[in-house]
């Protein structure tokens, strides 16, 4: 599909530009030392300054405290310009707000940027305006001019970078000093800028401005980037502070520009503005993914917009993806997704009405999605979620309003029909009649040879999408294929790309389904391999704790669930500590918490229960007095302080008489008062997969040091190895893990078993672990293999490309740079590098903008192994901030030619 080629190329382009722009190093250095409107010293200088000298330019901030608008209260100095500062004109200008806590020796301003650029004295003016290329404004407010926050415009402007900027805030996030028009405005033919950024600090926050919070407009302004940006909001992404008309404004064709991705970093959060969340009006071949729009920054809580989530009047724009993480979570809005006029969009895999999980509901006042005024030649699906909206899921009107093919969604619980076609739309193409259903078939009528999707629902929309089936020429249609009920639905497509509203729902002549999930109580994390009872039959929920019983017959039942063990280390002398702090009144429990303190079953939490709780640490005693290791209590019980201890851990129907959805549970573990329980099958991962293979060997003296590599797709949160040495003559010295890992290893008989585990996946494609062997006498040669290895419980396929190598006393064959360990650190880092022969040797540490940090090397080194530690000082002595730094060895012949070279990456972290 051609739409889907332009915009997977943008996206490679993008994935370049934004991850190579890191590289780029300004030369030419111009410092800001006072808040003066013009003169020496001032911004305005800087810039004039910058613009005067050809080619790449540094502005940095080094303003004391003893500044005249130097606000100590707040940490932050304000510059306050009388009229329009100069525009940038010349190319590669990095303006670097955050240079100003590192000259003033600290974050003066914990809650956002230490330097303000106020409109306030500045009268019809912007901000910050750019018309050149490859320049970067970073870590600034801007705030109170009378027109745009940041203008970039014409067709000079591209390759710019917007990073970590509060535009239209107060310079704590959280109050509203609005631009009079937009934030940031991308404007006539300027193009491939970047709004934000994936690394810590690099979203802007784009709220309280007069229009839009970001807009990109006219013609040639195409293959923009907005990603991991907050609009709308306040700074935690907890609270609306408005733009007073949209988030996000791409119009005025403007094309193939780009909003989120499907990295959790690259989401915008886009909520709480006044009009629509993001527009797409005369804009085509954009792609609007990943993104919360409507919700906080959690898609916990609803933050609405005041029209539309998502308005588009455009053609050959995507909405969603097919991808995992592409979908945008749309909710609480006046109308999910509004598409007027245009043709040929597709809306894929997004959830509509729903909070994150897709199991509550945030709906969106009217329609989850409404497509109107002869828009046509749309898709919607598959994979769109639409529940609990305001009025129909989907509706479609207008007698132009056609050719609109809906397909494989989920949709339910929607206020009024899943889908509606009215005043002509999808020229009303009747639904299907279905006359028979049961478990395994379905039987009707439809539109001679159209396409007919079968759904099961709990009522009359269309909840589980079941298959597929095409009419024939006389309109009949059979399907058979398993069927979920109890209502089956359909819709009709035509040959022509309308689709009906759903049929009328058909019962299954068949008994009544219990169903639920079991969560834990403080984390909603699923339980699973609990066993549910219903007077005489079973199940065990799944990893996702879900559990369903079928074809129950009316009668009275009890639904019982039970569970042992999975305990997974979550009681620990903490929880007796938070018993004692409740017991003289330090801290209050919850309801919950005081059932998992009550160990002691006697109804009450006192020091008696801790004791219990400390003995059980140090396996004095292997289980409590109350008599089981987990109990449970119903989600729609309305638990107090005052009723907790009788709490029933059992549901009753007398009888039962229809079908018992969303009968849930929650899970607790006697003694887990801190409710850190983590379900076992967290760490397991069912797809993806790893390429493992040694590394090559550093050699220092008697050390040699083994790095292991994995490679692959898959999400690894532990791991055991078994690795088999010559403990002859090889002794293990440690064991070191790239990243912060709980890591443990013990040596028998000549095997090396390494266990470790973490919270987050390690990051793959590098050495993940170091082995560090030391010969004990003469060796000529040794042999160390794997034998054994298996990832989160042996839930992902391995493959051990090179599980074997030899040890020996000769010099390296060649350079070579070692990824530093650990990886990422805070607070000391070991580089290895190896040398066939005596060389020149010159190891430097750049940061992410290419200047120098560190010199670790520079003199005459002989063949071997050898390495260097680093203690995240710089040349002057000072402690560097977190983030991305790289290194670099260049190694010489004694002749002086150049004979290696090489840059690796490595993170700081505080």
């Amino acid at each position: 599909m051609k739409v889907n080629i332009r915009v997977n190329a943008l996206i490679a382009f993008f994935f370049i530009f934004v991850f190579g722009f890191s590289n780029l190093s300004f030369s030419d250095t111009f410092v800001v030392t006072n808040t003066s409107d013009s003169g020496a010293g001032s911004f305005c200088q800087a810039i004039i300054d910058a613009n005067t000298n050809a080619g790449s330019d540094t502005i940095v901030f080094n303003i004391p405290g003893t500044d005249a608008n130097y606000n100590a209260a707040l940490g932050v100095w304000t510059i306050s310009p009388v009229s329009e500062l100069p525009s940038l004109t010349d190319d590669s200008t990095f303006v670097d707000g955050k240079t100003q806590s590192d000259f003033f020796g600290s974050d003066a301003n914990p809650n956002g940027p230490e330097i303000e650029i106020s409109g306030l004295n500045a009268g019809a003016a912007s901000g910050i305006t750019i018309l050149s290329a490859y320049n970067v404004i970073r870590t600034l407010v801007i705030n109170n001019f009378q027109q745009f926050g940041i203008l970039i415009e014409y067709s000079g402007a591209h390759h710019n970078a917007i990073k970590g900027c509060y535009v239209g805030t107060d310079v704590t996030g959280t109050q509203d000093c609005g631009n009079g028009f937009t934030g940031i405005l991308v404007y006539d033919r300027a193009k491939h800028n970047v709004i934000g950024g994936t690394l810590l600090g690099d979203g802007n926050l784009a709220s309280g401005n007069g229009w839009s919070g970001v807009e990109i407009q006219g013609t040639g302004a195409d293959s923009n980037l907005v990603i991991g940006n907050y609009i709308g909001t306040d700074v935690s992404g907890m609270l609306a502070l408005a733009n007073d008309r949209s988030g996000i404004n791409i119009w005025s064709y403007a094309e193939a520009n780009i909003v989120g991705g499907n990295m959790p970093e690259e989401r915008n959060i886009v909520s709480g503005n006044l009009w629509t969340g993001i527009s797409l009006l005369r804009a085509n071949y954009s792609v609007v993914r990943g993104n919360f729009i409507g919700v906080d920054v959690n898609g916990t809580n609803t933050i609405p917009n005041g029209h539309s989530g998502i308005a588009i009047s455009g053609s050959y724009n995507i909405i969603g993806g097919n991808e995992p993480g592409d979908g945008n979570l749309i909710s609480a809005n006046s109308v999910g997704i509004a598409v007027g006029v245009d043709s040929m969009n597709t809306i894929i895999g997004n959830y509509i009405g729903t909070d994150i999980t897709g199991n509550l509901p945030f709906p969106n006042e009217n329609e989850g999605i409404l497509i109107t005024d002869g828009a046509h030649k749309n898709l919607i699906g598959p994979g769109n979620l639409v529940k609990f909206n305001g009025t129909s899921g989907i509706e479609i009107t207008g007698e132009n309003s056609i050719k609109n093919i809906v397909t494989q969604n989920s949709i339910s619980q929607n206020t009024g029909a899943g889908i509606e076609n009215v005043l002509g739309g999808n020229l009303e193409l009747a639904p299907p009649t279905i006359t028979s259903a049961s478990t395994s078939e379905v039987s009707g009528t439809a539109v001679p040879n159209s396409t007919v999707e079968i759904f099961s629902d709990s009522d009359d929309e269309g909840n589980v999408y079941e298959g597929t089936v095409t009419a024939d020429a006389g309109g009949s249609f059979h399907y058979t294929g398993t069927l979920t009920g109890p209502f089956i639905t359909a819709t009709a497509t035509d040959q022509s790309g309308n689709t009906s509203e759903f049929s009328e729902p058909f019962l299954i002549e068949t008994g009544y389904t219990i169903s639920g999930f079991a969560r834990y109580y403080s984390n909603s994390i699923p339980v699973e391999n609990a066993s549910f009872y219903l007077d005489g039959q079973t199940t065990t929920t799944g990893e996702t704790g879900y559990f369903s019983f079928t074809d129950v017959s009316a009668g009275n039942y009890t639904l019982a669930p039970q569970k042992s063990g999975d305990l997974g280390g979550s009681i620990t002398p903490f929880d007796a500590a938070l018993i004692l702090q409740h017991s003289v009144g330090l801290t209050n429990l919850s309801p919950y918490q005081k059932i998992a303190a009550d160990v002691s079953g006697n109804g009450g939490v006192t020091s008696y229960d801790a004791s219990y709780i400390l003995r059980y640490t140090v396996a004095l005693i292997s289980d409590f007095p109350v008599g089981t290791e987990w109990t449970f209590v119903p989600v729609d019980f309305d638990i107090t302080d005052g009723n907790w201890a009788s709490a029933p851990d059992t549901i009753s129907y007398l009888p039962l008489n229809s079908d018992k959805e969303n009968q849930d549970f929650y899970g607790i573990v006697y003694g887990d008062v801190s409710g850190n329980w983590a379900a076992p099958s967290l760490g397991k991962q069912k797809s993806g997969f790893v390429k493992v293979e040694f590394g090559e060997i550093t050699r220092h003296d008697d050390n040699f040091v083994v790095p292991l590599r994995v490679n692959g797709t898959a999400e690894i949160f532990s791991g055991l190895l078994k690795i088999k040495f010559d403990s002859e003559h090889l002794k293990i010295n440690d064991v070191v893990l790239a990243e912060e890992f709980s890591v443990a290893y013990n040596v028998q008989e000549g095997y090396l078993s390494v266990a470790f585990a973490g919270a987050k996946p390690l990051t793959l494609n590098s050495d993940i672990l170091n082995l560090n062997f030391q010969k004990k006498e003469d060796l000529n040669s040794s042999v160390v293999e794997i034998s054994e290895i298996s990832f989160n419980q042996g839930g992902i396929p391995v493959e051990l490309k090179n599980g074997q190598l030899i040890l020996n006393n000769s010099n390296p064959t060649s350079y070579n740079l070692s990824q530093n360990y650990p990886n990422p650190f805070n607070s000391t880092t070991k580089i290895n590098y190896t040398l066939p022969q005596e060389s020149l040797v010159s190891m430097v540490i750049y940061d992410i903008n290419g200047c120098v940090v560190r010199q670790l090397v520079n003199s005459r080194k002989a063949a071997g192994c050898h390495s260097v530690g680093w203690n995240m000082r710089d040349d002057r002595g000072n402690t560097v901030s977190s983030g991305v730094y790289f290194y670099k060895i260049e190694a010489k012949a004694l002749d002086g030619s150049s004979v290696f070279s090489k840059f690796r990456k490595m993170t700081v972290i505080k």
